[in-house]
């Protein structure tokens, strides 16, 4: 699996981190899981690293944006940021964080891992 999941007690965080090839359906799934796991305890902030992450953009992938739309609300109440530095992957991490900003979900897009954990934070 592209995606592996560790939690940060210190920094109230879940943190998601892809390597390799990933597909916007699997990015999905992997974040819904994330946010349904026990141990993602209420107020935890959620970090998305993208960073190590490879990502070809298809058509069929508009639709699986339709997933993310439908579960939103397990994904309420909590601060999701992306970390990418790919370009292509920048754009796919800022339509998601614009779709789920749209649902009623804090999350933006970032391309420096102490911007986007400052933001987290609670920091501007």
């Amino acid at each position: 699996m592209p995606y592996t999941t560790r939690f940060d007690p210190t920094a109230t965080r879940g943190i998601l981190t892809a390597d390799g090839i990933i597909d916007l359906g699997g990015s999905v799934e992997a974040m819904l899981a994330l946010a349904g796991d026990p141990r993602l305890e209420p107020g935890w902030t959620i970090l998305v690293d993208l960073n190590a992450a490879s990502y070809t953009p298809t058509l069929a992938d508009a639709a699986k944006l339709g997933a993310l739309q439908q579960h939103a609300e397990a994904l309420l109440g909590r601060r999701i940021a992306f970390l990418a530095s790919s370009p292509t992957i920048q754009v796919v991490a800022g339509l998601i964080a614009s779709m789920a900003t749209a649902k009623g979900i804090t999350a933006q897009a970032f391309t420096d891992a102490s911007e986007a954990s400052r933001w987290l934070d609670g920091g501007v």
